[in-house]
Order: C-alpha cells, then structure tokens, then sequence
C-alpha cells in the first residue's frame, strides 16, 4: 500500500509541474484563492481571465470586484484577458 501511495504522489508530481493553466477570477476571494492554490500546485497560471457581463448583477458572473482586476493582474504579474458577456441567463 505504501509502494502505490509513493507512485500515485510521484505521478501527481510530474503532472502538477507540467500544467499550464489559466484562471477565472472576478477578483473576489475565492477566484483569488483558487489561482494562489494552483501557483502552490507548481501550476503555471499563464493568464487570468475575468468575464465583464453587459449587465449588473449577472447571474453566472460575479461583477462586484471587476474594477479591481487591473491591479490584481499586475501585482501578480500575470497577463490579464478580459472577455464580455450579454448576461443572458440560458447563453451565458
């Protein structure tokens, strides 16, 4: 049992150093955290990428934080790519 644990770490290991990624952030806490943990994972977050929907208080998108991300990106010298949404509930 102990042999498999050994390899299964191993494998993850050389996955995790391998991967690439990009994150989804809104600049709140969470989409924050998720990017920290993936950087600690030895993942290399090449982008961050914040979605702008047409309308406030969109329903898949978190907006609050949006004005933020500018600086968030640069302080994390990670490359920022913003992407716009209509906000339309059944196409978002």
């Amino acid at each position: 049992m102990k042999s498999i644990l050994i390899v299964v770490h191993l494998t993850l290991y050389y996955i995790t150093v391998l991967m690439k990624v990009v994150a989804l952030v809104s600049g709140g806490k969470d989409s924050i955290y998720a990017t920290y943990v993936a950087i600690q994972y030895g993942w290399e977050v090449t982008q961050l990428v914040t979605m702008i929907p047409a309308t406030r208080g969109s329903w898949m998108f978190h907006d609050v934080n949006l004005h933020l991300m500018p600086v968030i990106a640069e302080n994390m010298g990670i490359t920022l790519v913003t992407k716009h949404t209509k906000g339309e509930k059944e196409k978002e």
